[in-house]
């Protein structure tokens, strides 16, 4: 029940000794429901804890199999109201079930356990998807086989962990990781500058612009973009 989540979280954060984490402590309760409920369960928590954004999930999964035509522009209302307490997440371990050869590599998918469609790190619209995920409000969650391509290599049961060049990494995903950090994205406020069939734009306030498209084949050329960078400013 939530009031005995609630407990435990308070006595984390207030009354664990030195181990005490405050009310910025960070916690994420697996919930699986619609946008509504979880904002219910994040409420009657207290906030003290948010959950991976599965409304958003679905939107995502929806915009990669509408193969472009998935009106773009719509999905930031797709994320929970409570959007500072979230996860955003492309993939997790309920979404994601491959089948595997030998060698660790996918040769098909267990579809009808996965809670919903996975999206395949190399399909182009992974990309996409994890642009949006860091572009937005909340901590961005990012699943392990999305970011370290195992398999595609054969290198699932035979690479070292403590080597970076066995794995290999999905520069897309890595790219934006390393914007998210040092870009400091989440001091920036976030604001939606451009919606459209196929395109959106994200802005964090003067640290990012974040462009998406969600088509193959047509390119999007944006005029007019208002923004918070004074004019001249190089990005």
């Amino acid at each position: 029940p939530a009031y005995v989540t609630e407990d435990m979280l308070w006595n984390l954060q207030n009354n664990a000794g030195f181990a005490s984490g405050g009310n910025d402590m960070w916690a994420v309760g697996e919930y699986v429901d619609g946008g509504a409920a979880l904002d219910q369960w994040t409420y009657d928590i207290q906030d003290r804890a948010g959950t991976f954004d599965f409304k958003l999930r679905f939107a995502l999964s929806n915009m990669v199999g509408s193969l472009g035509a998935y009106d773009l522009g719509s999905i930031v209302n797709e994320q929970q109201n409570s959007r500072h307490r979230t996860s955003p997440f492309v993939n997790n371990h309920d979404t994601y079930r491959p089948q595997l050869d030998q060698f660790g590599n996918y040769n098909g998918w267990n579809t009808g356990s996965e809670l919903s469609p996975h999206i395949e790190p190399l399909d182009p619209r992974s990309s996409v998807c994890h642009a949006i995920t860091m572009a937005m409000d909340g901590s961005p969650l990012v699943f392990f086989e999305d970011l370290f391509l195992i398999g595609y290599d054969s290198s699932r049961y035979t690479h070292d962990p403590t080597d970076p060049t066995e794995l290999k990494l999905n520069e897309d995903v890595a790219n934006l990781i390393w914007c998210h950090q040092n870009l400091r994205f989440k001091e920036g406020a976030y604001l939606v500058r451009w919606q459209a069939q196929d395109a959106l734009v994200i802005e964090r306030e003067n640290r990012a612009l974040v462009a998406v498209n969600d088509h193959f084949t047509q390119w999007q050329n944006l005029t007019g973009v208002q923004t918070a960078f004074p004019d001249g400013t190089q990005l």
